[in-house]
């Protein structure tokens, strides 16, 4: 799995191992602890991941702002530190923990300042959903889900639906956010 990242052109970076170690329990201070693989992509690369390419995402079900072929852009996954630019994990749990009552976090950037988001807490933890957030997120207590859509059954799964964008044609979902 991280070797997959590393193909699409994440970058280890240089932030120490002990560094990591302290901002990823800062982190579950915060979350409570997070699931295993998600973590050992935290500690692996340490910092927000931008890729060399452009990539996409094909979720299990198509998120409002795929394309015709049922496609996402990712921009980045948020890290632990920031010295790639980009949000941090902090910061992104920081701006949406009302909107996601800390049940879910933000793992990456889609296209259009959407969030793709870990479920922390309850019955679907584990599981990965992409945000439009121009909806309000929310599971109801029989498990129905507004304003989400399930994009894997959980991270190393997301990560396995990542690919390169081979097609120049501008009907693919364009990277980029978008401020009104």
């Amino acid at each position: 799995m991280l070797s997959k990242i590393e193909s699409l052109g994440g970058k280890v970076t240089s932030v120490s191992t002990y560094e990591k170690k302290r901002l990823l329990d800062k982190v579950e201070k915060l979350t409570g602890k997070l699931p295993t693989v998600y973590r050992d992509f935290l500690l692996y690369f340490g910092s927000t991941v931008k890729f060399s390419v452009m990539v996409l995402l094909k979720s299990l079900e198509p998120s409002p702002w795929a394309d015709k072929k049922g496609y996402d852009a990712i921009e980045y996954l948020y890290g632990l530190s920031n010295t790639n630019d980009g949000y941090t994990l902090f910061e992104v749990i920081n701006t949406y923990k009302n909107d996601f009552n800390m049940e879910l976090i933000p793992i990456a950037l889609s296209s259009g300042g959407n969030q793709i988001c870990i479920c922390i807490k309850g019955k679907k933890k584990e599981t990965i959903w992409f945000w439009d957030h121009e909806t309000n997120p929310a599971f109801d207590d029989d498990g129905k889900v507004s304003g989400l859509t399930l994009v894997a059954y959980d991270f190393k799964d997301f990560i396995d639906k990542l690919v390169v964008d081979d097609d120049t044609s501008p009907s693919k979902a364009i990277g980029g956010y978008l401020d009104f």
